[in-house]
């Protein structure tokens, strides 16, 4: 798939997958509840709430998108997210005739958590079990436990690096279920505490956990290393295009290598991509062209040197003439561009100048504010002023500049 295509691919999911998210939650619900025979009423209940909380769903994937608040690279893979999904929908359904105490929801809410980002996993996560608990007309109860543990497990597997520890979110999340199940199931119920008690929550647990792993594994290969590789590539300073650079312009190559290392080096202690941030300071320049010559660009990166989408967003953003910038990952690309090139000139005027690199980081700051090119951007102010305080803890570096 070409780069038309894919961005074609995916402004159809950005409309169509909400709608339709919210048309099949509503109308499966309306049409479980008939099927179950339950009274008029409840099914005039069940699909208003249905139709009511998948729309604020919808919302807050739409906001998300507009915010640029997706996790890893789910904003370009909404497809994606609408499948796993429709399985929670049918897996919320299934649950009606299972019992309560083995219900797999933490699953739920770390899949569309890890697939989308923590409010959808969150919001969708009472949806689901708004549906299910209607159905099966539980206790009140049985939403709490797997509503709160569900939140727990989100908070817990917030985010998963690129070492991809999972341990220690996996022990607590499934520690925190089992105590919860306990509390609101096992105490509850009228019979003496014996371990026979205990084995559907058991069980319970034993099914999460399978299917958890499932979910994990095919998250790792699709999300958190599927482009590992591709970064291990692309981020040599011996690979072809960075080569093809040196030999036509040293300075712009020298000017490339020393951003990227700046780049790398702030994202890490922003939590931000590091690899993502290295690249763009490694080729923000090959975007610096028309927008018919940049598509021409991007057409050749995807398609011969099969850069990752993030990094061509990131180039994009950081090569638009007169556009604000809206991702942390942009802003630092284009502030440390702007302290490698602004020391870079310095030294390049005079080689034996006696620079003093807090004023002159301090001063592009200070600029760069002014032109209010960050004021839609996602990064906060806190944010911003410590990539500040962690440019001028480079000062040892900048004497490679010269």
């Amino acid at each position: 798939m070409n780069q038309k295509e894919q961005s074609a691919y995916q402004v159809r999911g950005r409309i169509a997958v909400p709608l339709l998210i919210l048309f099949i939650t509503a109308a499966s619900a309306c049409l479980m509840s008939a099927v179950l025979g339950v009274p008029q009423a409840d099914v005039i209940r069940n699909t208003v709430l249905a139709a009511i909380g998948s729309g604020c769903f919808v919302f807050t994937m739409v906001q998300s998108h507009m915010e640029h608040q997706f996790l890893y690279d789910n904003e370009d893979h909404l497809w994606r997210f609408f499948f796993f999904y429709m399985v929670s929908l049918v897996m919320a359904y299934l649950f009606v005739f299972l019992p309560v105490a083995g219900w797999p929801y933490m699953v739920i809410s770390i899949t569309l958590a890890l697939f989308g980002n923590e409010m959808l996993g969150v919001v969708s996560t009472g949806v689901l079990l708004m549906i299910s608990t209607s159905l099966a007309g539980t206790h009140m109860e049985v939403f709490l436990l797997y509503f709160m543990t569900g939140i727990a497990a989100i908070l817990f597997f917030r985010r998963i690096d690129s070492e991809f520890r999972v341990f220690l979110p996996f022990f607590c999340s499934f520690a925190v279920l089992f105590t919860a199940q306990t509390a609101c199931i096992i105490l509850y119920l009228n019979e003496r505490l014996n371990v026979g008690m205990f084995v559907l929550p058991t069980i319970g647990l034993f099914i999460n956990a399978i299917l958890l792993v499932i979910v994990l594994k095919y998250f790792g290969y699709a999300v958190v290393n599927r482009y590992r590789m591709v970064y291990m590539t692309i981020n040599d300073q011996e690979f072809e295009l960075m080569a093809r650079l040196r030999q036509e312009d040293k300075n712009a190559y020298y000017r490339a290598i020393h951003t990227g290392y700046l780049c790398e080096r702030i994202a890490v202690r922003l939590g931000l991509n590091p690899a993502e941030c290295k690249a763009g300071g490694y080729y923000h320049h090959l975007a610096a062209c028309s927008v018919e010559e940049r598509e021409e660009v991007f057409e050749m990166l995807t398609d011969e040197h099969h850069f990752p989408p993030a990094v061509l967003k990131l180039l994009d953003e950081c090569n638009r003439p007169d556009h604000h910038f809206q991702t942390p990952e942009a802003a630092v690309v284009h502030m440390a561009d702007a302290v490698v090139s602004s020391i870079m000139y310095l030294f390049s005027s005079n080689p034996d100048a006696k620079v003093s690199y807090e004023q002159v980081i301090n001063s592009i700051f200070d600029r760069k504010i002014k032109t209010g090119l960050f004021d839609e951007c996602s990064i906060t102010f806190s944010q911003f002023q410590h990539m500040r305080k962690l440019f001028l803890e480079e000062k040892l570096y900048y004497d490679f500049l010269r």
